[in-house]
């Protein structure tokens, strides 16, 4: 669903100001209903919804837990010689039986897409930051759950080759940015302190409250969140204006080739309009590298005195 980020730069003051929302909503939500199956199993993500509320509310219309059901995934897959490469990430077998490697494809519950236990079941226990004693499972502390360990489940996936997915792992790796203490988690997954469950009987929460991580995990579909890897500035070179962007994101950008974003400059001066350019597209066939800064120059009229940038992810 494309949406729009508009910047404000004044070009006497070089530092630029917080990202603005301007418009655009959110991707569509899908309903619970695909989201859950008629008579959940034990492995269901709807089972484990009935004691972790908050994490399945996030997780059910967020882009994993519509992994397989993605129509424009179904659609691709008509187009693949051999689809089922595709499989393993989209309906995963539990990650940590093969942890840093690509999963195994799984049978059941395909509608779920990436679930619960994908990321936290091995074997008959539930793996975790805590290891929590519980009744519902049996629980274990696991060191793929610390900041940096994480990563190890994220490029599990999130290192394939296979088109039209980018190696965006591969570029985090590259970058060597988990040695300055970055986490895939960390941009992706917001800190949140609470209550990891609540009672099936009483409907109150159980346990004490923890620091842990949301589950929507963030993407493009997310304009604020997505603001967050580009860093604009502007200058003045004679009569032209030299427009930098600068991806502050831990991988390529855009991470997908059926993703493009286009960057549209209305420039300001007296207190009007004076002049426009772009858009300058960054997409599949020029993504912006890891740490890669890009200029754009233009001309401008001499009393311009702002810029106004607008990013729109389509």
């Amino acid at each position: 669903m494309p949406w729009r980020l508009a910047k404000p730069i004044v070009l006497a003051a070089l530092p630029c100001s917080a990202w603005l929302l301007q418009s655009g909503p959110h991707e569509p939500s899908a309903s619970e209903d695909s989201c859950t199956v008629a008579a959940p199993s034990p492995d269901s993500a709807a089972t484990c919804g009935k004691c972790h509320t908050e994490i399945y509310a996030e997780w059910k219309d967020r882009a994993h837990a519509h992994a397989w059901v993605d129509p424009v995934f179904q659609e691709a897959l008509k187009d693949k010689k051999r689809p089922e490469l595709c499989y393993p990430c989209h309906i995963p077998t539990p990650v940590l039986d093969k942890l840093g490697s690509k999963p195994g494809t799984r049978d059941e519950l395909r509608d779920e897409g990436v679930t619960c236990v994908s990321c936290h079941k091995r074997e008959q226990a539930m793996h975790g930051p805590f290891g929590a004693k519980t009744d519902a499972h049996p629980s274990e502390k696991d060191a793929a759950f610390t900041e940096s360990g994480s990563n190890a489940l994220c490029v599990s996936c999130h290192s394939t080759k296979i088109g039209p997915v980018l190696p965006v792992g591969r570029d985090f790796a590259d970058a060597k940015l988990d040695e300055q203490g970055k986490s895939c988690v960390g941009c992706h997954m917001a800190e949140v302190e609470r209550h990891l469950a609540v009672s099936m009987v009483t409907g109150q929460p159980v346990g004490e409250k923890r620091k842990g991580r949301k589950h929507d995990v963030l993407g493009p579909n997310n304009p604020d969140f997505c603001g967050k890897a580009f860093h604009v500035s502007a200058r003045r070179d004679g009569g032209a204006i030299v427009l930098t962007v600068a991806n502050e994101a831990g991988h390529r950008v855009p991470g997908l080739t059926l993703r493009k974003f286009l960057i549209h400059v209305r420039v300001l001066g007296g207190g009007g309009d004076v002049g426009s350019a772009g858009p300058f597209e960054i997409g599949g066939e020029n993504e912006l590298a890891v740490q890669e800064k890009r200029e754009f120059r233009f001309g401008v009229s001499s009393n311009a005195d702002q810029l106004e940038v607008d990013v729109q992810h389509v």
